[in-house]
């Protein structure tokens, strides 16, 4: 429903409103209110060509990698601040436990240098398990590079022998205009006299 003046009404419509629908550009027959024709465009339309798709896959594998990269850094931040308190602890117990001093420095030692061994295997399980994510997403994305050059390489070979076949038949359509036209009547004797 337009609220406003009936001369930008016109003007409206036809370039500024964004809930009139558009025909997508690339022929997937789908029409689409402006807002959000350039996202089905780049990253929904199944005809757009094989860059934007690509481009579209890559985008997803990374945006996967950023957040496994800050959940391995929230793990790792929750891991701190669980150690940190426990050190807090055993500090508040060794100020109480004056007479026990060098057994609570003890462990105290003992648990820093545990904390900082559990951290170690913490960071290299994530290293690793990030490193085996991102050769699996690596693989993905040459699997379908690949199968993009594939692609491509066969619409090549169709389009030469479609040529090909054009060629062939413009000589076949040469060839039949020098043979001399039928006599209509000679054939209708023909099949008379049988």
């Amino acid at each position: 429903e337009w609220v406003g003046e009936l001369c930008d009404q016109q003007r409206h419509f036809t370039k500024k409103c964004q809930y009139i629908e558009e025909v997508c550009h690339y022929g997937c027959g789908g029409y689409y209110p402006r807002f959000l024709l350039h996202t089905h465009e780049q990253d929904e339309c199944p005809e757009r060509p094989v860059e934007m798709k690509m481009a579209t896959f890559t985008k997803q594998m990374l945006e996967k990698v950023n957040s496994f990269e800050k959940k391995y850094q929230v793990e790792i931040i929750k891991l701190n601040t669980k150690l940190k308190d426990q050190e807090e602890r055993h500090k508040m117990e060794l100020q109480i436990k004056s007479d026990e001093d060098k057994k609570e420095m003890y462990q105290l030692m003992t648990m820093q240098q545990e904390r900082h061994e559990l951290q170690n295997r913490e960071m290299k399980k994530m290293m690793k398990e990030y490193q085996q994510e991102l050769h699996k997403l690596q693989k993905i994305v040459e699997t379908n590079k690949h199968e993009s050059l594939m692609q491509q390489a066969e619409i090549l070979q169709l389009k030469e022998e479609m040529s090909h076949l054009i060629a062939a038949g413009c000589k076949e359509d040469v060839s039949n205009e020098s043979k001399p036209p039928i006599d209509r009547k000679v054939v209708q004797e023909g099949f008379l006299t049988r």
